[in-house]
């Protein structure tokens, strides 16, 4: 960045809207506000159900993919793109290794 104070401002704006859009992922996720949301879309029980346990399984991924958009864009522009790179096979290759062993019934978190 070109100076301490754009920097700053970017980092404020990019905190604030993944924290707005996490709370507003937190509201949908409350037990009646999604009942209503899912009755309006006449979900069928089991549907909603599921629905509801994903809606609230990615809580956190708007902040943490906010989070890491703002610092690739950190290095990108100072003309880092190789760890970027670097960084997304590493996010890659985990998220298959993970994949792979949920799938085989095998929680890739937990023993």
């Amino acid at each position: 960045m070109r100076c301490r104070e754009s920097l700053d401002a970017l980092r404020r704006f990019t905190y604030t809207l993944n924290t707005v859009l996490t709370v507003v992922i937190a509201v949908i996720a409350l037990p009646p506000v999604f009942a209503a949301l899912a009755s309006l879309m006449n979900l069928p029980a089991g549907i909603a159900r599921l629905a509801h346990l994903a809606t609230a399984t990615v809580l956190p991924w708007p902040a943490a993919i906010g989070y890491r958009r703002f610092y690739q864009g950190l290095l990108v522009r100072a003309g880092l793109t190789r760890r970027v790179a670097y960084g997304t096979v590493i996010r890659l290759a985990t998220m298959s290794v993970c994949a792979a062993h949920w799938r085989g019934g095998r929680n890739c978190l937990v023993r």
